[in-house]
């Protein structure tokens, strides 16, 4: 005796519950990516910023034959050119900080509304608090002081640490919700 069995071409209801649980598992998860990625992008946009402009202006300084500066300010931070001269085998500009009166702006950054930047020079103790306006100086010979630059705000930080000899960043780190 032959058994015949009807060929069914409709899933299960098992099979259709399970495929409904991994598809709103994937859309899950995409929503939590997607959220996490939107304050991670808010955070590292002023970093990505920054080391495009310290590239930038480092690459001047040496092909132009003279310094560039990064102003830091409570709103963000720009690249400017300077023009001065060398008087009494002193520091250029003043000592350790630039004078942006004679600087001619290349390009300005504004921080995203809620982000807050510190920024720690060589040997600054990491509680002291740092001055409104802040200069990073890139010599002629495409040397500077190396920096930690933090961004911040109600989403975590991001910090990096400036090498001195090419405004690379050295390291990273960061912790963001």
């Amino acid at each position: 005796m032959k058994i015949h069995r009807a060929s069914s071409a409709a899933f299960t209801l098992i099979e259709l519950v399970i495929s409904m649980a991994i598809v709103m598992l994937m859309i899950g998860a995409a929503a939590v990516a997607v959220g996490t990625s939107s304050h991670e992008q808010i955070l590292r946009e002023p970093i990505v910023k920054l080391k495009e402009l310290a590239k930038r202006g480092r690459n001047a300084a040496i092909v132009e034959q003279r310094p560039y500066q990064i102003e830091f300010t409570e709103t963000g931070f720009l690249l400017s050119s300077l023009v001065a001269t060398r008087a009494d085998d002193k520091k250029f500009f003043g000592g350790d900080q630039g004078d942006s009166a004679g600087a001619g702006v290349i390009e300005k950054y504004d921080l995203p509304e809620g982000i807050i930047q510190n920024v720690q020079r060589w040997q600054q103790k990491e509680d002291a608090p740092s001055p409104a306006r802040q200069v990073w100086i890139f010599e002629s010979t495409g040397l500077c002081e190396p920096i930690r630059f933090t961004v911040s705000g109600e989403h975590g930080y991001v910090t990096v640490l400036f090498n001195a000899l090419d405004a690379h960043v050295e390291q990273t780190s960061s912790e963001i919700h």
